[in-house]
């Protein structure tokens, strides 16, 4: 594999990444769960998820909340021309209600995690998230 090829994996892993954190932010959770394999695996806060419908379920909380994800120092690691993984640090912002006059006051992020996403490409997708899991590096306590 020529290290073009590399940079084309890497930007489209990446790109499926940001895809999926915009899809949620704007509660077009439908559009998100594209994004994953359809046998995916994720670990998320506790919860053991197995297939798109498992991961589409999990969404239902977020309903009435306005989240943003905050994504950096992402770095993929090309397996094979199929595989790869991508580590991120994933910050969340999370609070109940959703604005209309302005901006809503925060204090900071409720976490900062470190992401692993396992991707894979598929023949009439493209490349899919087929693992997600993360480790909380911090987490805020509310009152």
């Amino acid at each position: 594999m020529t290290r073009n090829e590399e940079r084309a994996i890497e930007w489209d892993c990446q790109r499926v990444l940001r895809q999926y954190y915009h899809h949620v932010d704007q509660r077009q959770y439908d559009e998100a769960v594209q994004l994953f394999t359809t046998d995916v695996h994720w670990l998320i806060m506790g919860l053991d998820l197995h297939g798109r419908e498992a991961v589409r379920g999990a969404f239902g909380g977020l309903d009435e909340s306005t989240i943003r994800h905050a994504l950096t120092n992402t770095v993929v690691t090309v397996i094979d021309e199929d595989h790869a993984e991508a580590r991120s640090y994933l910050g969340i912002y999370v609070e109940k209600g959703f604005p209309t006059d302005g901006p809503i006051p925060f204090e900071g992020p409720d976490r900062l995690s470190t992401s692993l996403a396992k991707m894979r490409r598929t023949d009439d997708e493209g490349w899919l998230i087929a693992e997600r899991g993360s480790e909380p590096a911090f987490v805020r306590e509310r009152a």
